[in-house]
């Protein structure tokens, strides 16, 4: 069994709710997810020994904000080159930015080109505010943790 960090921003309740619905996925793939506050981690050694990553952020601007830098500064000192990796956050309906420049996209690309993970193949996650406690993106949701944590039992190149 692999333990899998979902670590996110806080910000609103929409994400604190898509952490555990998709550590929830995690679990039902027979893994192990740990659920946390970006802002509760205070070193690189607290993130470095576990098989995946999800990390989240809710959409606030055109650009990863702030904390999220600093902490990306933190995982860059752990040594996350090459273990799997993606994102996720909720999006309000009065954002208008483009898919490009919504939070979990711009953390999954961070993730790839800047920290060199590997991708998770179905990419960044985002998920409407308000659907976030309907059924259906409750769901959704689960559904994403669970692929997550069969991709991490997969050999290398059958991702």
């Amino acid at each position: 069994m692999k333990n899998v960090l979902v670590a996110y921003l806080n910000g609103s309740s929409a994400i604190v709710k898509m952490a555990d619905y998709i550590a929830e996925g995690i679990r039902l793939s027979s893994q192990q997810a740990t659920v946390v506050k970006i802002e509760d981690i205070v070193g690189a050694g607290e993130i470095r020994d576990y098989a995946g990553y999800i990390f989240g952020s809710a959409t606030y601007s055109p650009d990863i904000i702030n904390p999220m830098n600093i902490f990306f500064i933190m995982a860059d000192k752990a040594g996350l080159a090459g273990k799997v990796g993606t994102a996720f956050g909720p999006l309000t309906s009065d954002i208008l930015y483009s898919n490009i420049t919504q939070a979990p996209t711009l953390i999954f690309g961070h993730l790839q080109h800047v920290l060199r993970m590997k991708p998770f193949g179905q990419g960044p996650f985002n998920l409407k505010e308000g659907m976030v406690d309907s059924n259906e993106g409750i769901k959704t949701c689960r559904n994403y943790g669970r692929a997550f944590g069969l991709k991490l039992d997969l050999p290398i190149g059958r991702e």
